[in-house]
């Protein structure tokens, strides 16, 4: 899925994400996960391929309008690519034991935000992509029918961006069925779990907030602190990877 692209020095979250990042950890109990398998079809890979070529068209279209107004990108990010984000599950998994303590519209503002902060991670790398090689595998036929048994919360698609140097980075999209379609439910990014630095940016911020509510009011900020923590651990994730192959 060409969501994701940490150019040079970072590859950047569904962004996806971001949509990124877009992502989401929210846990689901059995029976919901049966009923929203039951609804799937396709390849959620397809998903991935679609919108990865129609963002891609956009970014390279509009590049230089972006380039100097980086809000319309994100505007345009958001757009494209939060109908494709399991957004509720995506908030609910954040905010982990925490979400019990607040309200359903609380809930539905989070979502918001927390999407807008990946759309935001996501959209500062995007530019710099150069058309790097990207292959998407398809989801594997026992996924999928684990999937459709209930026996496991979401779908693997794995992707790889190989760079004009030769190296290559590596992300796999959680994809879940939403209202019978294929959504991205959390990444991976070189080993980094986007839903779990999340999930921890809140628990954090609850220990110097002490209330949901506040956390939910200050998300913007608390993200704004912590993006340059997240980009940097990914990576040296990545550089850290050819050296520890080497030595295997």
């Amino acid at each position: 899925m060409r969501w994701i692209k940490f150019p040079g020095k970072w590859m950047s979250t569904f962004k996806t994400l971001m949509a990124a990042q877009a992502i989401s950890l929210g846990l689901l109990v059995v029976a919901q996960v049966t009923t929203a398998a039951e609804a799937a079809k396709g390849d959620p890979a397809v998903v991935v391929r679609e919108t990865a070529d129609a963002l891609i068209a956009n970014i390279n279209k509009n590049r230089a309008e972006y380039e100097k107004d980086t809000d319309k990108l994100f505007q345009y990010l958001d757009t494209a690519l939060s109908p494709k984000v399991a957004g509720e599950s995506f908030a609910r998994g954040v905010m982990g034991k925490y979400a019990h303590r607040t309200t359903e519209t609380k809930i539905h503002e989070f979502e918001s935000k927390v999407k807008s902060s990946a759309m935001r991670l996501y959209g500062r790398g995007i530019l710099k992509y150069q058309n790097e090689k990207i292959e998407v595998k398809d989801a594997s036929k026992a996924s999928l029918e684990d999937y459709n048994a209930g026996k496991v919360r979401s779908v693997p698609v794995e992707m790889v961006i190989s760079t004009a140097s030769g190296s290559s980075y590596q992300a796999s999209f959680s994809m879940m069925s939403d209202d019978g379609e294929w959504k991205v439910r959390n990444i991976v990014v070189e080993g980094i779990n986007i839903g779990v630095v999340f999930r921890n940016q809140f628990h954090d911020a609850m220990q110097r907030y002490g209330s949901v509510d506040k956390v939910i009011e200050h998300w913007d900020e608390i993200m704004k602190s912590s993006q340059q923590q997240t980009e940097k651990q990914i990576e040296k994730q990545h550089e850290a990877q050819p050296a520890a192959a080497a030595a295997g």
